[in-house]
């Protein structure tokens, strides 16, 4: 393996991203594994969508109940954020950020520099795997429950009979409900339009919602990997070889503390830089995200507080799959933010009392540097964290009480 791009895990990243052409090719000059696939196209498609979702929903208010509307409510903020993260490919920064990554942050770079590094490698390499394959397990299961469960349904109300009784009409179920030209109830193949087209769109929002914080996840994790391998080598820093007539670094030791001391300064730099160039990046729609968590965490109880098979069906990956991102960012960015002092311990820790007063000022230096906490609020506004995600569970849950009172008042 030369590269990143050979493991089994960016692989299926890069293939992933591809799905939906979020993946830099143009400017990291490789070949897209699916040619066909088109950002603007998505962006065309997912607009119409949304701005029939939005027509569906002005036209129903007050024909319909909250818990039926409920659906669409949660239909179309998860259009609007995916409407939103299709642009981000459109960002320079946001491409810069992915090849930056790949060529310079990912610990596979640094699994040579010592055993403990190859060891931090292997974990992280697991890690990783386990994740995206688990997270890719719960995007498809997802898609495919949220649009075969109201099939099924249809289809238990007798939508493939050729005849009905002249007083059964036939309540068509849809997993996304939207104002079109023409009634998708009228007859089958107009039916069968919508549900594709209903499964296409499934599809894009979920890729969409999902790798981007199957990316921002990877970042944290490789740069907590940064992090522990460079605590590693604060904490093994080497010791001067102490005799009777010498008590501290000789002249040529002093010269490898001095190159030791600058190589692991840049180190902290090159992660603690990357780490805000992802929070600035990303700080726009980690905002817009949290927005969303709190508004569709209320509704998505809502629907699913029914507890019967197909409340279950449509909205139970659903809301494992909401939940389940908010908790993993959130906790993956606290350990990593937990780094801090760590790293901050281990500088103070260094056997400074051995050095030259050069090097002590360059100790002194790292040590300061190092105690200028991680940038981790996007947009400089709002905390990633485990803070951040304890109220808006909190918050939903309060809502979803209130919410459930009006809704079956």
């Amino acid at each position: 393996m030369v590269s990143p791009l050979d493991l089994s895990y960016m692989k299926l990243v890069r293939f992933t991203f591809s799905l939906i052409d979020c993946w830099p090719h143009r400017d990291m000059k490789s070949k897209n594994p699916i040619p066909l696939t088109n950002n603007k196209f998505l962006f065309c498609v997912i607009l119409f969508v949304f701005v029939a979702e939005l027509i569906y929903i002005k036209n129903n208010v007050g024909v319909l109940s909250f818990l039926i509307l409920g659906h669409t409510y949660i239909t179309v903020l998860i259009t609007f954020n995916s409407l939103f993260r299709l642009t981000l490919p459109w960002n320079k920064k946001y491409r810069q950020l992915i090849i930056d990554f790949v060529e310079n942050i990912h610990v596979f770079h640094y699994k040579d520099e010592s055993e403990y590094s190859k060891k931090m490698h292997n974990k992280i390499h697991k890690a990783s795997l386990y994740f995206i394959v688990f997270l890719h397990v719960q995007m498809y299961f997802g898609i495919i429950l949220f649009n075969i469960t109201p099939l099924l349904n249809n289809i238990k109300a007798g939508l493939l009979e050729e005849k009905l009784s002249p007083n059964v009409t036939i309540d068509i179920e849809l997993s996304i409900y939207y104002d079109l030209p023409f009634d998708s109830q009228e007859n089958l193949k107009a039916y069968s339009m919508v549900f594709l087209l209903n499964f296409f769109v499934s599809f894009v929002n979920t890729f969409v919602m999902c790798i981007n914080e199957l990316f921002i996840s990877l970042i944290a994790i490789h740069l907590w990997g940064h992090f522990k391998i460079l605590e590693n080598n604060l904490i093994n820093f080497p010791l001067p070889k102490l005799t009777d007539q010498n008590i501290s670094y000789d002249e040529e030791e002093s010269i490898a503390v001095k190159n030791l001391l600058i190589k692991y300064m840049k180190q902290h730099q090159v992660a603690t830089d990357f780490l805000s160039k992802t929070v600035n990046v990303f700080g726009p729609t980690m905002c817009l995200y949290y927005l969303f968590q709190q508004i569709s965490e209320c509704i998505v109880l809502c629907e699913l507080c029914k507890l019967d098979a197909e409340a279950l069906g449509k909205y139970g990956i659903l809301t494992l799959v909401i939940f389940q991102q908010l908790i993993q960012i959130s906790i993956v960015y606290e350990i990593m933010a937990s780094m801090n002092e760590k790293i901050i311990k281990a500088v103070y820790n260094l056997p400074w009392e051995y050095m030259s007063v050069g090097n002590q000022k360059i100790v002194l230096f790292f040590l300061q540097n190092v105690q200028i906490p991680f940038n981790l609020r996007a947009l400089d506004i709002v905390p990633i964290g485990a803070q951040t995600m304890v109220t808006i569970i909190r918050t939903s849950f309060s809502y979803f009480i209130m919410l459930r009172t009006i809704a079956y008042d």
